[in-house]
């Protein structure tokens, strides 16, 4: 989690103690830039958007979410997330245009 990340006030509920204790046991503790957990869902759902578009929608929520939980979690900065869905994109677009 980035540190002294106050900006967000997150509720302290079970859920969210259980999920500190798995990242204080099992992240690196580092942020990643980009965020690869948003890329790979942002890929995966302009892949099914291409083939099966009503899944992809769907899975074009959830990526979506994903990248907004990150923010909000405080586990990644919204560059991370942004240049994320970018690349993604970007590649996306090339090879669409390349086939």
């Amino acid at each position: 989690m980035l540190a002294d990340y106050i900006i967000f006030d997150i509720p302290p509920t079970k859920i969210r103690a259980l999920n500190q204790w798995i990242l204080h046991r099992s992240s690196i503790q580092a942020i990643t830039f980009p965020s690869a957990h948003v890329a790979a869902s942002m890929a995966a759902s302009l892949v099914l958007l291409a083939f099966v578009p009503w899944v992809g929608l769907v899975f074009t929520w959830l990526a979506l979410s994903i990248a907004v939980a990150a923010v909000v979690g405080g586990y990644h900065y919204a560059g991370d997330v942004l240049l994320a869905v970018l690349i993604v994109v970007v590649v996306f677009l090339g090879l669409h245009w390349l086939w």
